[in-house]
């Protein structure tokens, strides 16, 4: 209700129809909760009998609500504190369902970071400014100058120039508790359009999406901005995750990888908070928020969903043994976990498009078919997210030295390649810019030139080749990994928790080899995801592939949404290979859908693992 700043808070409630396109010029509130200590009560009036009570809310929620009140009109919002009876697991489970609707629904979304400073309006001045100067093709991630006042700024290799007291008051915003939400992810992501308040002062959520795009590649490899801390880097780099994306372009277990970071009060809210944005055609949609089932029963229920609704086992690679996940069998992620389900990233990989032979043997154990394709002989110390997020690029260079003692220099790799291209390869997981599909401003490294930093490194003993690209998405993918060997003479990144004796496993469905332990009871327990040189594109089912070619992939109709490139058959599509030096496109032999059936028929040896 209208009022002043002090006036005592009251409120009315009202019932909306939102499939009624009358009833959509309300707004919906995006905020952290606070602290449920030493609740503020506030005047709530029934419309339909005038019968006033009162309603204890935290004092963040109170604080926002005098900064939101208009002083002569009522303003309607729906605030979920107020609208949702937060005690009632049944009712909250029952509207959770419809959050989704209720942000997108809304006339726009409010955006409440808390009271101004003086730091944050030099934030919000800043950030606005940057945001006029620039606009971003959200398709391709390519800025362009709004203006050709300054033709430097839309060019992420010229020196970005800001002074101390700027970049302190930015990360002084983006220390909101607001961003580390993981519900702030569909309140936003789902709204026509958000509005950031701070105090009376307000910015498009557009234009902060924009600077902060601005930012990350400016903060992300130490130089020009010594002076950024690294506090600030990791927020930017949290908010850039948000800023890129758009609702419905992935399934759950993208989002809950994208997510990682974010922060939850109940373990089940890691899925339900994310269910309203995965593409629709994603099978855990059929999931009724539940919130009297426990996290580990809908954790299980999910793993077994994916696998008989669409013959996958992918959220295996989310697994991973540590001492932080106590939760039983081992092939049930531990979602509420943020550190465990940090997938590894492969680009272009089209790796084990096969189909999953398993079932649900008890309560405790899966069975599933597979193939053991190596042994772990050795492991590198790992890298905790302690020591990662303390690296700076020269250590990284040095770390590249220290690993590459694990490997013999002057002999091929097991697959007859050069193993230092090998070695390179795997120590970024594969992620480099390719001329078939890469935007002309890359944002993965050269391959030419990380192989020519790492090469240096390996052959000479040299750290004079200094490519900052390379080293970056060293440091971000070493985190919680470790660098292992294998008897057979494989390279790869796994799990820390990874030991000699461990065998590298690839499992009908899943498509990312795992490394799994062999129990004295003939079972297996999931210790995680990894990466393998010459395991990630189907090698273990159908041989190694022809020299020197790789996985192809192709633009969909969407600038950002990559298809395998395919001839097309009736029984579905091919893979295509490219070769990395002359770019001639081979069709490798791989039949459309790999089935246990098909593969036993060619004579590959499969076997069952039950995992515990």
């Amino acid at each position: 209700m209208p009022g002043s700043f002090d006036d005592g808070i009251n409120i009315s409630l009202e019932t909306l129809d939102l499939a009624n396109d009358d009833n959509r010029e309300y707004e919906a509130l995006s905020y952290a909760w606070g602290s449920k200590d030493n609740l503020l009560e506030i005047s709530i009036t029934d419309p339909s009998t005038q019968i006033k009570a009162s309603l204890p809310v935290t004092r963040d929620l109170a604080l926002a609500l005098r900064y939101l009140r208009l002083p002569q009109l009522s303003r309607t919002l729906w605030i979920d504190a107020i609208c949702i009876d937060q005690e009632n697991l049944e009712e909250r489970g029952h509207q959770v369902k419809k959050m989704g609707d209720v942000y997108h629904t809304a006339r726009q979304v409010i955006i409440w970071l808390g009271p101004a400073t003086d730091d944050s309006s030099i934030a919000v001045r800043s950030l606005r400014e940057i945001s006029a100067m620039i606009e971003v093709d959200w398709n391709t991630w390519a800025m362009r100058l709004t203006t050709p006042a300054n033709t430097n700024w839309a060019n992420t290799q010229i020196p970005w120039t800001c002074d101390d007291k700027t970049l302190n008051a930015i990360e002084i915003l983006l220390q909101a508790p607001w961003f580390h939400r993981l519900w702030i992810w569909q309140e936003v992501l789902l709204s026509r359009r958000a509005e950031i308040y701070v105090g009376h002062e307000t910015l498009p959520w557009s234009d902060l999406r924009k600077a902060n795009f601005y930012m990350a590649p400016e903060l992300t490899l130490e130089s020009p901005l010594p002076r950024a801390s690294v506090n600030l880097t990791r927020l930017v780099a949290k908010v850039h995750r948000l800023a890129v994306r758009e609702a419905f372009d992935a399934g759950l277990l993208v989002y809950i990888e994208a997510t990682i970071s974010c922060q939850f009060s109940d373990p089940r809210d890691r899925i339900y908070a994310l269910l309203g944005l995965v593409c629709r055609n994603d099978c855990v949609l059929e999931l009724e928020p539940d919130y009297t089932q426990p996290a580990s029963t809908l954790f299980q229920k999910i793993v077994l969903l994916y696998l008989r609704r669409e013959s996958s086992l992918d959220t295996l690679a989310c697994c991973e043994l540590s001492e932080n996940s106590p939760l039983s069998p081992s092939w049930v992620p531990d979602w509420s976990n943020r550190i465990v389900g940090r997938r590894i990233f492969v680009m272009g990989n089209l790796g084990n498009r096969s189909i999953a032979k398993a079932d649900s043997i008890s309560a405790g154990q899966l069975r599933a078919t597979g193939i053991s394709a190596a042994v772990i002989d050795g492991t590198s110390p790992g890298v905790t997210a302690e020591m990662q997020e303390k690296l700076v690029l020269s250590e990284v260079h040095q770390m590249i030295e220290r690993l590459s003692k694990y490997i013999n220099t002057h002999q091929p790799y097991i697959d007859g390649g050069d193993i230092i291209e090998a070695f390179c390869r795997t120590l970024i997981t594969n992620c480099f810019a390719r001329h078939d599909d890469a935007p002309a401003d890359s944002i993965f490294p050269s391959f030419g030139e990380s192989l020519a930093c790492v090469g240096n490194i390996c052959r000479n003993g040299k750290h004079n080749i200094y490519y900052k690209k390379y080293l970056h998405y060293l440091k971000l993918l070493i985190q919680c990994k470790c660098f292992i060997t294998t008897h057979e003479g494989y390279i790869g990144l796994a799990p820390l928790a990874s030991e000699a004796g461990d065998q590298v496993c690839i499992i009908l469905g899943c498509r990312s080899p795992l490394v799994l332990r062999p129990t004295t009871k003939g079972t297996y327990t999931v210790v995680g995801e990894c990466f393998v040189h010459g395991l990630m594109q189907d090698e273990a089912f159908l041989g190694p592939l022809p020299h020197k070619m790789e996985s192809s992939k192709a633009r969909g109709k969407r600038p950002r949404e990559w298809t395998i490139r395919d001839p097309g058959t009736e029984e579905g599509p091919d893979n295509w290979y490219v070769h990395t030096v002359t770019g001639e496109e081979v069709q490798y032999p791989l039949e459309p859908r790999m089935t246990a059936e098909s593969m036993q028929a060619r004579g590959v040896e499969l076997r069952e693992f039950v995992l515990e």
